[in-house]
């Protein structure tokens, strides 16, 4: 007999848990991630035609919300000296820049957006699900050599990639892609974002933003 699937993938936050992701696993059931629909469901998912991926994306889940459990001890040092770092190349780009929001934004974005190169085995499907085309093809060509960090920025970025457990030459390199990416956008994270990724994961990045500037 046929069995509807269940299982799809969302640019979006889970209702239920709050956990936000490119392509994020959901069930169409309860429209939650795939961890919170399993605790939901229970017996109901034995007979989903889903399960056995379903149980394999629950996994990826929870390696991540381990990931950040252990940045949680790096992260607030990760975040000043990022941030110090940003702030300082935007005022040498762009004259009397001094928007302190969307430095912070910036920063606390690409950290999400990095991150979620965990959960991801292979590192060019990540890049065309998190990036609009056209910031492809500016990746391919941008000359990332141009960008020079500070060796402090460098060390903070180096433990950072060994709590991913990723290259740092991978880590570092996408750090500098999306700064300089940022500095063509006159350092203006909404319109980093908005031209930069793609549409649904934007939405989650600025209303990530706007939630944190409320509470």
């Amino acid at each position: 007999m046929h069995r509807e699937h269940r299982l799809y993938r969302a640019d979006t936050v889970c209702p239920s848990c709050g956990i936000a992701m490119p392509r994020l696993p959901m069930c169409s059931l309860t429209h939650t991630c795939v961890e919170c629909a399993r605790r939901r469901l229970d017996r109901e998912c034995e007979n989903c035609p889903d399960r056995d991926i379903c149980m394999r994306e629950i996994q990826g889940i929870k390696v991540f919300r381990e990931l950040e459990n252990r940045l949680s001890m790096i992260l607030p040092d990760l975040i000043d000296v990022l941030t110090e770092e940003v702030r300082n190349i935007c005022r040498r780009c762009v004259e009397n820049y001094n928007d302190e929001n969307s430095v912070n934004m910036f920063v606390r974005a690409i950290l999400s957006i990095i991150n979620s190169l965990v959960v991801c085995n292979d590192p060019r499907e990540w890049i065309t699900t998190v990036f609009k085309p056209e910031m492809i093809r500016w990746i391919i060509r941008a000359p990332v050599s141009v960008i020079t960090l500070s060796e402090r920025c460098l060390s903070a970025l180096r433990d950072y990639s060994r709590v991913l457990d990723i290259s740092p030459e991978i880590v570092i390199n996408m750090f500098k892609l999306l700064l300089l990416r940022f500095i063509e956008e006159r350092c203006d994270c909404r319109t980093f974002i908005e031209h930069s990724f793609r549409r649904n994961l934007a939405k989650i990045l600025l209303l990530s933003n706007d939630l944190r500037r409320s509470s």
